[in-house]
């Protein structure tokens, strides 16, 4: 336990957890034994369950029992895999026993170079909201992330996709870890900024 507490500590200490922590979506974070060891406040809100009462659980317990086990396996495998991210609609259970359809989105994270471990997020939303809370998380991390390296203070304004990469490259992020991060494959990331490239090219033909 002391060292979920630690790396609780260690996150909530991050640009990656204060990100999480203002993110209107569901949000927890495990570490490479699948134990949880942070939830952001939106997670209780929706679930009910403060971030004491769960740390050092597995996030299997959040899963109804109904739900097929050869369905939370094939998850993993895909988590597990050279992708690292699966997004899907799952049933879960609030503490109240509410069963809530949610869609998830989770993957493998380095989230920061002062986080040298590797995470698994999870970010949720209820099904019928009809949002992608992961693309939210994307743009936040990389506009606060650089404003703090940068020392101008919070960012959270939506970026556009072709900003958030150039944003994680200042940053030191490979093209393999910014692809993970917003869970695209990485030969897309280069073709993001190749169009960009262009399009500025084209507005500087413009004006000249």
């Amino acid at each position: 336990m002391l060292a979920i507490k630690s790396q609780n500590r260690a996150i909530r200490g991050s640009g990656f957890g204060r990100v999480l922590d203002d993110l209107p979506y569901a949000a927890t974070i495990a570490n490479a034994d699948n134990l949880l060891v942070y939830v952001n406040p939106a997670f209780t809100s929706l679930y009910g369950w403060h971030e004491p009462e769960i740390l050092g659980l597995t996030p299997r317990f959040l899963v109804d029992r109904t739900f097929p086990g050869k369905d939370l396996a094939q998850i993993k495998r895909e988590i597990a895999g050279a992708s690292g991210s699966w997004c899907g609609n799952i049933e879960n259970v609030s503490k109240a026993g509410r069963k809530l359809l949610i869609r998830l989105w989770t993957m493998r994270i380095r989230p920061e170079h002062t986080l040298p471990c590797l995470y698994h997020l999870g970010l949720t939303a209820p099904a019928a909201a009809n949002v992608r809370p992961e693309e939210d998380f994307a743009s936040r991390l990389a506009g606060s992330l650089l404003a703090e390296r940068r020392d101008d203070g919070p960012a959270t304004d939506h970026l556009p996709r072709s900003e958030q990469i150039e944003n994680f490259r200042a940053l030191g992020y490979s093209t393999k870890d910014i692809a993970q991060i917003l869970g695209v494959a990485p030969n897309t990331i280069n073709v993001a900024l190749h169009r960009e490239r262009k399009r500025a090219a084209a507005g500087r033909g413009r004006k000249m």
